[in-house]
Parts: C-alpha cells; structure tokens; sequence
C-alpha cells in the first residue's frame, strides 16, 4: 500500500509487476491478516518481453478469503516494448490505470530524397497521448542500433541514411521489440 516503483528494467520474467490482495483470518488464532494492495505508483519503467507484465491476484488461505482491495493503482508513463501493448500482456489488471505510456516514432523528414543525397529521418519518443507531459529520460537507460551506431533511445534523434540506388526508399529498425519505419520517395 501506498509503494512507489519506479525506473526499473523489468525484463523476461513470468511477471513484470504482480499485486496481491491477501486475507487470513486462522480460527486458532485471534491474529487477522489483511493486505490491501491500493494506492501504489509504477512509474518511468521498462516492463517488457514478461509472459505478464501486470498480473493482480486475489489471494485465499486456508482460514479464509480475501476481502481487502486491489484498486487505484498506477502505472503510467511506462515503456513496454511496444507501442500498442497487448491486453494478453495484463492479466487480471482491472487494478491498473494505464492511461499514458510513452511510443516510439519515425518519420521522414522530407517527401523526396535523390539518390546519393542524404535522406533524413526524426526518431521520437514521447507519451500515447502527447497533450500530456512526461520526461522520457525518467526512464532506466536503453538504447537502439542504427547502421552500426548505438543511439540512447530516451532521446529524440535525427538520423540520417545516404541510398546508393534510385527509387522509393524505405528505413526501419527495431527499438527493442517495435519495428519503426518511414518511407520517402525517389
């Protein structure tokens, strides 16, 4: 209750993030149990490639069953991998609010590009939503390869390619497990 989580690297886990609501109430005993897993703040993460990145789960024991909750729990301005996470990914994650979370982007920065000129191309990231703010540099460090160049990929990037060859020109690479790509013409 009430925890702050925030800029880790949650990666290749069975679960990224898991809360659990416990309630035990032993006959033998007078002593009550009781964990509620509410008001707790997941923030600036990398929760990726976990069989479930969120998992909330409602706990029985022997004497009893749980009553506690499992609300107003956030997770916002994370990165997962993707900019379209899956609902597969959360399991049983009512318990979440994820509202914002921060995408990758690239587009041509011009229509047409001859051949042996430089073509040039704008890598972002920022939030789903980009009404609101929120530092990407918040988020652990991570990086992306281009053309046998390491890039921060918490930092928004103007990338160049010079083609050799005439025609529509396509460039694309992977920021983790999302394929970005942009396109310009000949």
């Amino acid at each position: 209750m009430n925890n702050t989580i925030s800029k880790n690297t949650l990666i290749n886990n069975t679960i990224g993030i898991k809360l659990n609501n416990y309630y035990q109430s032993d006959p033998r005993y007078t002593t009550i149990s009781s964990v509620n897993s509410t008001n707790n703040v997941f923030e600036y993460n990398r929760i990726v490639d976990n069989t479930y990145n969120l998992q909330s789960e409602y706990l029985n024991s022997t004497y009893g069953n749980a009553t506690g909750l499992i609300t107003n729990n956030s997770d916002n301005f994370n990165w997962w991998g993707l900019n379209n996470p899956e609902d597969s990914i959360f399991q049983n994650a009512s318990a979440f609010n994820a509202s914002y979370w921060f995408v990758t982007n690239l587009s041509s920065m011009q229509d047409s590009v001859n051949k042996s000129s430089p073509a040039r191309f704008n890598y972002t990231i920022g939030l789903n939503d980009p009404t609101v703010l929120a530092n990407p540099m918040n988020l652990p460090y991570f990086t992306f390869n281009v053309d046998s160049k390491t890039y921060d990929a918490r930092q928004n990037q103007v990338l160049s390619k010079v083609y050799n060859e005439a025609g529509d020109k396509v460039y694309g690479f992977f920021v983790y497990n999302q394929w970005l790509e942009a396109k310009v013409k000949d």
